[in-house]
């Protein structure tokens, strides 16, 4: 599990520093569906998996995917990849036509749930955070019209 939660560009604690008013109005951002959204995966009241996507100003044809978790022993059974497709059909309907991402690359589950679900790699890598030792690699998609 440490893997799991040292593969995102924030930590715990830095999430847990924020007020309640910042939550709140990320929660406002979501709903409204324009510049962000969330989705999520639940089984009844069970929190299966999650994912956020946002389409920056500065690129109309562009949106991006980010913060995806699926719980680990639900992992392999498709929530990944419907949750994929749902930011993808809210960016295309939104006017974007690619759909990046960026992912931890030696999480080799993640990786391979892009390549599966339309994403290739491109040759840009970061940083994965500041004082962190891993390396992000970015994926695009094409989004088809």
């Amino acid at each position: 599990m440490k893997q799991d939660a040292d593969a995102f560009g924030s930590t715990l604690a830095q999430e847990e520093a924020d007020p309640e008013s910042e939550w709140v109005a990320w929660a406002e951002r979501s709903s409204r569906a324009d510049r962000e959204i969330t989705f999520v995966a639940v089984d009844g009241v069970r929190f299966l998996g999650m994912t956020m996507g946002f389409r920056p100003k500065d690129e109309p044809n562009v949106a991006l995917l980010f913060a995806m978790w699926v719980d680990p022993s639900v992992r392999r059974q498709g929530i990944g990849a419907g949750l994929v497709e749902a930011v993808a059909d809210w960016a295309r309907a939104g006017g974007a036509r690619r759909l990046r991402a960026r992912v931890t690359e030696d999480s080799g589950p993640a990786v391979s749930l892009y390549g599966r679900t339309g994403f290739f790699p491109t040759s840009r890598r970061e940083q994965l955070r500041p004082g962190s030792d891993r390396m992000t690699l970015t994926m695009e998609r094409a989004l088809a019209r």
